[in-house]
């Protein structure tokens, strides 16, 4: 997915978009009415930065106890109850002589609502997009926050020359109320993504475990400390620059969507991972100028250089999805917006209070701005080496794939585990070894071999229903209707340049495995070990289907590679093409089916997760032995060795 057109033919996603664009510019409206309110009656930067960037610290308070409900509640159900919760607080704001105590009590309840289900919204973007289309959905859901921010913060500023900042409650209340109808009518009901579990135990559980993460750790830390300190010096807009602060917003939300834009759009996976540490100095490098007290102009294309850098965000986001299963996705983002906005909350607080230390005012505002500029760019260079852990390299070492789905032999991890080797995001995946020794653990009760038989002739039954089940659903494969596919693509090759239907060779079928690109001398061991266990190919090639596997990787890198690893099966590279995009696999990895009539080529399957999972010798022979996969989601008896799945 590559482009607009196929992104909003998504009808679901188009509803997300419309609903983001009017919460934002929502959002931006009653904060810059409370935030004027605030100042103008105080003068005091710190409470002007409470009322604008405050909430958030209660969203962190709140989210410890009610995060998974992201993942326990219908999508829909969550969003428009954030939607009405918005559009009730802001009409309420709108009355006229409310008391301090009373505005900041109703600017918690948006933010308590957010705790609960500010994960919702990305982990259904994840579910209705194809592989490899989440971060190009989140960018262009950026852009929905940073075009609404522009509209709003713009808008914002010139209502307030006509309006009170009771009307412009009512317009942010208003449209608040317009996301209510978009979600109702524009998004399915979706289930929810885990059932039957308590939300505050799951909440504290799962919030432990992703905090615990080697892994996941330095990401999350990475997307809300220098970033939360920039927007502490956004939080000083309004006393840096008085009735000017609103265009100061929108070149900052201007500068994050041209970021995003570009990140999310135009640069490919391969090139947006590196990229984390050089936008996350550019987010803060332009603030340290502020220190030179700069003018208006100045500082409005300042405010917007540095804005494009919060465009790390989208590789960050896609490593967190990369180390983690659908089941706590949800959890996961909403973990990270909270941490995000949180650290926002807190560093509104501090540069107000900063400002007010360094006696108010203009120039006060413009010399805290630097300062927490100084504070970004060190916090930037004390996370890379947690960051450097987290490439794909370091990261693939200790995971076997996107999903993690594919288990991982000794002679690739460097140790043997059994199973999806993602419990290392928790502590060292558990090893059952028995040397000759009488088992430790629980073991299948001992019968006679008439009880065994019986037992075994009942689940026989079962195994033929599913088997039965398993042919319809072929059946249906079968009957899958095709798409036209491109056939121009250049793929290199030992023999030269290759263009798909070559890939056929004499056959009218064709199936590819997109082999993940993990950049240079770094190769995903899941991959590998699904390569490894690619059967024989005489028997497809007989049946009339062509075998090819296809990676990013440059053709020496992969040359090396195979000679390495002793494969003799067709391998190309579709570096510097856009086919895996095409393909939606972006940065996994995807199995994919065509057929040919003549010159035209016709995709008619893919897939990806656990349906290459199912066609692995290792993993289906697992399923039929006395423990199985010893993975913590299979349903075994009690006292079965298993251990944490989450990766």
């Amino acid at each position: 997915m590559r482009t607009y057109r196929e992104l909003f033919a998504v009808p679901e996603f188009r509803a997300i978009f419309a609903a983001q664009c009017l919460a934002n510019a929502a959002a931006a409206a009653s904060s810059l009415a409370l935030g004027t309110i605030t100042y103008n009656a105080t003068g005091n930067a710190v409470l002007t930065g409470l009322s604008m960037f405050g909430g958030p610290l209660i969203r962190l308070a709140a989210s410890w106890f009610t995060l998974s409900a992201a993942d326990l509640l219908r999508p829909r159900q969550a969003l428009m109850a954030v939607a009405m919760v918005m559009a009730t607080a802001n009409l309420l704001q709108a009355v006229p002589g409310m008391p301090w105590g009373a505005r900041f009590a109703l600017l918690a309840l948006p933010w308590i609502a957010l705790a609960a289900t500010s994960g919702s919204m990305l982990a259904l973007v994840s579910d209705i997009l194809p592989p490899g289309g989440y971060v190009f959905g989140r960018a262009t859901i950026n852009l929905a926050v940073g075009g609404m921010q522009v509209a709003g913060y713009g808008l914002g500023g010139l209502l307030l020359t006509a309006l009170t900042t009771s009307g412009l409650f009512v317009v942010a209340a208003c449209a608040a109320a317009a996301a209510i109808g978009v979600v109702r009518l524009g998004i399915g009901d979706h289930p929810p993504r885990v059932t039957g579990q308590r939300l505050l135990r799951r909440s504290r559980k799962v919030n432990r475990m992703l905090l615990g993460s080697p892994l996941l750790r330095p990401l999350l830390l990475a997307g809300c400390l220098p970033n939360g300190l920039v927007v502490g010096c956004e939080s000083l807009f309004i006393p840096f620059g008085a009735r000017t602060a609103g265009y100061l917003m929108a070149a900052t939300a201007a500068g994050m969507l041209t970021g995003d834009v570009m990140v999310g759009r135009v640069l490919p996976a391969a090139a947006r991972t590196w990229l984390i540490e050089p936008l996350r100095f550019l987010l803060a490098a332009p603030y340290v100028l502020f220190l030179l007290h700069p003018p208006l102009a100045v500082a409005l294309a300042l405010g917007f250089c540095a804005s494009a850098g919060y465009a790390a965000s989208l590789p960050l986001q896609e490593r967190l999805i990369a180390h983690t299963t659908a089941d706590v996705r949800g959890q996961l983002l909403g973990l990270y917006s909270t941490g995000m906005m949180a650290m926002q909350g807190i560093a509104a607080v501090l540069a107000g209070s900063l400002a007010q230390w360094l006696g108010g005012g203009h120039r006060a505002a413009a010399t805290a701005i630097g300062i927490l500029g100084c504070a970004s760019l060190a916090v930037t260079v004390a996370l890379i080496p947690g960051l450097r852990r987290t490439r794909p390299r370091a990261a693939f070492q200790d995971r076997p794939s996107r999903t993690g789905d594919l288990p991982v032999p000794d002679r690739i991890r460097g140790q043997r585990l059994v199973g999806r080797a993602t419990g290392v995001l928790l502590g060292k995946p558990i090893v059952y070894r028995s040397n000759g020794r009488r088992l430790s653990m629980e073991k299948p009760p001992i019968v006679s071999a008439a009880e065994w038989q019986q037992a075994r002739d009942e689940l026989l039954v079962a195994e033929k229903e599913a088997t039965r089940a398993q042919d319809a659903i072929a059946a249906r494969r079968r009957r899958l209707p095709m798409v036209a596919f491109r056939n121009d693509y250049q793929f290199d090759s030992p023999d030269g340049p290759k263009t798909l239907l070559d890939l056929f060779g004499d056959q009218i079928q064709l199936a590819i495995y997109q082999f993940m690109d993990r950049g240079p001398d770094a190769f995903c061991p899941g991959c590998t070990w699904f390569t490894d266990n690619v059967a024989h190919l005489a028997g497809l090639n007989e049946a009339g289907v062509a075998w090819a596997t296809v990676s990013n990787m440059p053709l020496p890198q992969i040359e090396a590679y195979k000679k390495e690893r002793g494969w003799t099966l067709p391998f190309y590279s579709s570096h510097g093409t856009t086919f895996a995009d095409d393909c939606g696999a972006g940065a996994g990895f995807l199995l994919s089916l065509f057929l040919r009539d003549g010159d035209d080529v016709y995709r008619t399957y893919s897939t990806t997760s656990r349906g290459v999972d199912r066609v692995l010798f290792v993993n289906n022979i697992l399923d039929l032995a006395p423990y199985g996969r010893q993975q913590d989601w299979e349903d075994s008896p009690p006292g079965w060795p298993q251990y944490p799945t989450y990766g």
